[in-house]
């Protein structure tokens, strides 16, 4: 940077505009012509050196490289549409797309359907086993009845083998 400095030191002045006189020591080439100075600032004075812009080249102005192709395309067959489904009026991108989203949207309904079934199928469950809970206790009773009890023996308390002593 320091000697980039003294050589903008060196360069003639010129004292109408205070301005560096650039083009004196290093003249403008090729290239340059689309070279602008940024907006000055008020006040300050910068040298602008003009740098190297390459033009442009867009793709389709190079030359091919390789061999060409070898078939040309073929227009539509006379027999008929040869691809049907191109016939929607849309790219096939977006028909990929569309089906992702559905399949997506499709497991996303399913594991929701499963979520609520699965708390569904949790409160028929339980209520089958209060039935046969009652069932169990039904059974017991006819057994002392027969045995000749009129009621359960003392202290006596029916074990619940189908329900859930806690509920989670």
């Amino acid at each position: 940077m320091f000697l980039f400095e003294q050589s903008l030191l060196a360069l003639p002045v010129n004292k109408e505009n205070q301005n560096v006189n650039i083009t004196a020591e290093f003249p403008v080439t090729e290239g340059f012509e689309n070279c602008r100075p940024p907006p000055a600032q008020v006040g300050v004075v910068v040298p602008v050196l003009p740098l190297p812009v390459r033009p442009l080249q867009h793709p389709a102005a190079e030359p091919q490289r390789g061999p060409a192709p070898a078939v040309a395309h073929a227009g539509p067959r006379a027999g008929g549409d040869p691809h049907p489904q191109e016939t929607l009026h849309q790219p096939l991108g977006e028909l990929a797309h569309r089906q992702i989203r559905r399949r997506k949207m499709n497991r996303h309904k399913y594991k929701k359907l499963l979520k609520r079934r699965k708390f569904i199928r949790r409160r028929v469950k339980e209520g089958r086993k209060r039935k046969r809970q009652i069932k169990f206790e039904k059974d017991l009773e006819r057994i002392w009845k027969k045995a000749g009890l009129k009621s359960a023996p003392a202290g006596w308390q029916t074990p619940k083998i189908y329900l859930r002593s806690s509920k989670r």
